[in-house]
């Protein structure tokens, strides 16, 4: 943890609740939701993860972003290093919204935690859907959990340069 970054879990708002339970409404994990809104995990890190958002988000930021957040009319999101490419090019072209994303110094090692706790929970949840809905054999990771492990190898590389 670094030096500025709040040891412990941190205040819960219910705008914070509300989120974290969106997550999984998406999911289709509506007991989870239920129980995240009734205020049932305030510790968990995916909770916790858009409460440490909400307040970093209210510093100060300077520097470049670290990624761009694409946000699609449907809702779907895509979550890209750079706004220079092809791919980001055509998201534009069809109508989502850029969201440049930046990553204070002191609380880096705080979003890489919470990227790789939501990168694991998101290939369980891909592997359940896989082998329970489909009765086929996990065979590999969505472009979405690619994309997210190549953001965190980048935030690490940048921890470490």
């Amino acid at each position: 943890m670094t030096p500025n970054a709040t040891p412990g879990p941190v205040e819960v708002t219910p705008a914070d609740r509300e989120r974290a339970a969106a997550f999984y409404d998406q999911q289709n994990k509506f007991h989870y939701a239920d129980s995240i809104r009734a205020g049932e995990f305030d510790v968990s890190y995916l909770v916790q993860s858009f409460a440490r958002h909400r307040i970093e988000a209210a510093r100060p930021v300077s520097g470049e972003p670290v990624a761009y957040l694409y946000t699609r009319d449907d809702g779907s999101k895509d979550l890209l290093l750079s706004c220079n490419g092809e791919y980001a090019r055509n998201l534009l072209e069809v109508g989502a919204t850029e969201t440049p994303l930046y990553a204070a110094r002191p609380v880096q090692s705080e979003l890489v935690e919470a990227l790789e706790g939501l990168i694991s929970h998101c290939r369980e949840l891909e592997c359940a859907i896989t082998e329970d809905l489909h009765h086929v054999d996990y065979c590999g990771e969505s472009i979405v959990l690619c994309n997210a492990r190549t953001t965190l190898a980048a935030l690490k590389e940048t921890d470490n340069g």
